[in-house]
């Protein structure tokens, strides 16, 4: 064997790994590239159809309310499942004012009992009033409508 096809075949040795290593890196780019687009199609599928994030907050009532209203039930959520005891509803709202005036409102329902609060924290000083939730008020919250003033009679109102 003389020298030249000795270092033709260690050339062409060289270029076949060499081929290789680019063909595995490439494969490895078009599954990245098939895995983004995947991605993308998902998450542009999920904002065309509106589909909401499992993990946002929502009582158990207003779903099997909506459940019920599909199926042609117009009498709300009060009366699905025979019992009160079904309903979860809770709410947290966080409020900020200037320089360390934080107002937190909190609503919590279980089963046909709830409450209302309401947290203000001026610097270290920390005020919380809890009222409990009357039966109109639960019947308007887990039926989603809206109640004006519902925190009128926890927020502490100064003597005049």
């Amino acid at each position: 064997m003389n020298s030249f096809t000795f270092t033709e075949a260690l050339f062409n040795e060289k270029m076949d790994k060499m081929r290789n290593e680019y063909e595995a890196k490439l494969q490895k780019c078009h599954r990245q590239l098939d895995r983004m687009t995947n991605n993308y199609e998902q998450m542009l599928f999920m904002k065309t159809n509106k589909i909401k994030n499992e993990n946002s907050p929502q009582s158990r009532s207003y779903r099997e309310y909506n459940r019920k209203i599909g199926e042609g039930n117009e009498e709300g959520p009060f009366l699905i499942g025979g019992s009160k005891s079904q309903r979860h509803y809770r709410n947290v709202e966080y409020h900020r004012e200037g320089k360390g005036h934080h107002t937190i409102r909190r609503v919590h329902i279980m089963g046909g009992k709830g409450h209302k609060s309401v947290t203000t924290q001026m610097g270290r000083t920390r005020r919380t009033l809890k009222k409990a939730l009357t039966k109109d008020e639960i019947e308007k919250i887990c039926n989603r409508k809206f109640i004006p003033g519902l925190f009128d009679d926890c927020v502490a109102r100064p003597k005049n």
